[in-house]
């Protein structure tokens, strides 16, 4: 299982790149991506504390994510072990 743990770790830090401007963390990352599709009208984060409510919530008002982001987030799944 650690080793499984250290791969998620891993494949984490290779979207580091995400946070940038406006976006803070990558569950803000997550959640935006997830936002950008129509199909999509509602998001059920998972939050621990009120600070991570709030940070949820503005989400809401962010912009989406560029399309270069999304590329490189497309190229790293296809690849499927999260490195570039």
């Amino acid at each position: 299982m650690k080793a499984e743990t250290g791969t998620d770790v891993e494949r984490a830090r290779n979207l580091r790149f995400l946070v940038k401007g406006e976006i803070r963390t990558l569950p803000q990352a997550a959640q935006v991506f997830v936002l950008m599709n129509s199909k999509i009208s509602t998001v059920i984060p998972g939050v621990k504390n009120v600070t991570e409510l709030e940070e949820a919530i503005a989400c809401l008002g962010k912009k989406p994510l560029p399309t270069v982001a999304l590329n490189r987030v497309q190229r790293l799944l296809r690849e499927g072990s999260g490195k570039e």
